[in-house]
């Protein structure tokens, strides 16, 4: 071998390029063959020289110089010169490199080029001196296109951080958290306001507000409520609502938007919850129907001697019983109050009246079956549609055969 094939060069690169290259151009053509994307070589065209190969031989610099040439890059190539410590070549030891011996020039330029090849370097760039480099675990040996490609190929992976697979994965998965944190965050602004009002003077805080967006898959409207003291206050308010809509003086527009107002409440009602309230207001009607027909049948019973008082039957007193297990003491006392009152005012009235001779039981017998089937259908009439507009269903009048 001769005296210049044994010698070792150093080849560079500091983003020099061809005059009708653009950066561009090089840097895309580059990634190709480093098999990374453009963004990751970057540094390579900063002017720093970053040390492709310390110890090349005439043949490792060729293909360097053709794959680099091909795509309008310039390399730098360097010999190595050995270390001679001898006392009389110690000044020109303190230089490792020099430029390319003019024999290694014309060899460069003669050596055949090969289309298509592709360089890979072992290794990742550091600092040495004041230039950057590529440790490398082993050399780059001349033979078959195919060898020097796998060779090369296996040589950059070191170059690379790390696969591009994992790099898009990672970016995936930031991708669909930045949309999870975005989307909960904007339910919950949305859920601060719709159940806690009083959050929206910190909901704008991003946290709190992703807090709240999650709480809203497990937030509970009741959570701590006493069902028993909220289902009693609850059927008193059913109750009142019935009593209401039959009344003659009732301001229909007012009466339909407490209903409405309130039907809003009881669509938050777990249906166990609504079904107890259904069974309280048909108990209701129930016992209005019956109360009602106790008066009648008091009325059909009277006659010239007799002034039949008008008392509860016993189905009255169960279904007045019913009612009141589900309300409150004091409330199921007014109940109570309500319906003595009731009856001791009809009673009285039916005193005086027979009395002072305002109409006689004949008279009175004669109107009570018209009167009973007309109170009776408007009573019922109106305590259907309320029904209906409380709990969105119609009431099933099987209920009342019984007082037909």
């Amino acid at each position: 071998m001769s005296e210049s094939d044994s010698r070792r060069f150093r080849i560079t690169f500091s983003g020099e390029i061809k005059e009708g290259y653009t950066k561009e151009q090089v840097q895309t053509y580059l990634a190709g063959v480093y098999k990374t994307t453009p963004g990751k070589i970057t540094h390579l065209f900063s002017g720093k020289a970053y040390v492709l190969k310390r110890d090349a031989d005439l043949e490792t610099i060729r293909k360097y110089n053709r794959v680099f040439s091909d795509g309008g890059a310039i390399i730098r190539i360097q010999e190595n010169t050995p270390v001679n410590l001898s006392p009389m070549n110690r000044d020109e030891s303190d230089s490792t490199h020099t430029s390319i011996s003019k024999d290694a020039s014309e060899k460069l330029g003669s050596l055949p080029i090969k289309r298509n090849l592709e360089i890979a370097y072992k290794g990742r760039p550091e600092e040495e001196s004041q230039d950057s480099q590529f440790e490398e675990d082993g050399e780059m040996e001349t033979g078959s296109d195919e060898e020097n490609t796998n060779e090369v190929q296996q040589g950059f992976n070191l170059f690379r951080k790390r696969p591009d697979l994992f790099e898009t994965i990672i970016d995936v998965v930031q991708g669909i958290f930045g949309l999870l944190f975005s989307a909960l965050y904007i339910l919950g602004v949305y859920h601060s306001y719709t159940k806690h009002p009083n959050d929206l003077g910190i909901v704008r805080w991003s946290p709190y507000a992703v807090y709240r967006g999650v709480e809203f898959f497990w937030h509970d409207d009741f959570a701590g409520v006493n069902w028993e003291e909220r289902l009693r206050d609850d059927a008193n308010k059913c109750i009142r609502l019935l009593n209401r809509s039959y009344s003659e003086d009732i301001d229909q527009a007012k009466f339909d938007k407490a209903i409405e107002e309130y039907k809003k409440t009881l669509k938050k009602y777990p249906e166990d919850r609504i079904e107890v309230l259904r069974i309280v207001s048909q108990n209701y009607i129930k016992h209005s129907n019956s109360f009602f027909r106790d008066i009648f049948r008091a009325i059909d019973n009277m006659n010239i001697n007799t002034v039949s008082l008008v008392s509860q039957s016993y189905r009255t007193k169960e279904l007045e019983e019913a009612i009141c297990r589900g309300l409150h003491p004091e409330d199921c006392h007014t109940f109570q109050e309500s319906i003595q009152f009731s009856i001791k005012a009809i009673n009285d009235r039916f005193q005086n009246s027979l009395k002072n001779q305002e109409i006689s039981i004949e008279e009175l017998k004669s109107h009570s079956a018209l009167f009973q089937k007309i109170l009776l259908e408007n009573m019922n009439s109106n305590f259907f549609k309320t029904y209906r507009k409380l709990f969105s269903q119609e009431l099933n009048k099987q209920i009342l055969l019984e007082f037909n």
